[in-house]
């Protein structure tokens, strides 16, 4: 490699570093701005709202439960496939939010109060049931949610379900490492930073 391709390279690799110490957290900035102002407007359409959220973890859903599987090839198809897989488990909870208007939300906002609920309670409780908790309570608390809003409190299940996925959402996008707390919440494991950043990715993919 010639001095003038090396100085290119170099220069190359400057922009991308700057790139990424700046751009990106501008980015996630702003699509957390998008995500608090888009939620705003819950109650007006109902029906649009509800397969959004559902949509949203849906999604969430499907990308932390297929993620070790493939991430574990260690080929950049594989991850492609992954992300195909999640956008059309996204897809399909947006169906079923739209056809579903009524049960739903107060499904989402029950499996959204149990990641919370996980993330911020798990680091002092034992962790001797932790691979149970998600697979437990997160399907009660959605069918009971789910029952709820069937019955009455519509816009109340709609409302706190906006706000649960729609903050998380946005607080993923300011601090990522929320997001990997979820996931650990759903793999059964303590939402414990020394643990949720022991990722093994593949070089190639970092």
């Amino acid at each position: 490699m010639t001095d003038s391709e090396s100085h290119v390279s170099r220069a190359a690799e400057s922009v991308m570093v700057a790139v990424e110490d700046m751009i990106w957290p501008a980015i996630r900035i702003i699509a957390a701005l998008f995500v608090l102002w888009y939620s705003g407007g819950s109650t007006s359409q109902a029906r649009l709202y509800s397969g959004v959220i559902a949509a949203t973890v849906s999604g969430v859903l499907c990308y932390s439960y297929l993620e070790y599987l493939f991430v574990s090839v260690g080929t950049e198809l594989s991850m492609v496939a992954l992300y195909v897989l999640t956008a059309c488990g996204a897809l399909l909870g947006m169906s079923l939010g739209v056809l579903l208007p009524k049960p739903m939300p107060g499904a989402c906002a029950g499996v959204s109060l149990t990641l919370m609920v996980g993330v911020f309670l798990s680091h002092k409780a034992s962790t001797t049931h932790a691979d149970l908790y998600f697979i437990i309570v997160g399907p009660a608390l959605a069918l009971i949610f789910a029952g709820v809003s069937l019955k009455c409190m519509r816009t109340a299940m709609l409302a706190l379900a906006t706000i649960l996925v729609g903050g998380g959402a946005a607080a993923s996008f300011i601090v990522p490492d929320l997001f990997l707390a979820i996931e650990a919440v759903m793999h059964g494991r303590p939402a414990d930073s020394s643990l949720v950043s022991d990722r093994q990715l593949p070089s190639n993919l970092v």
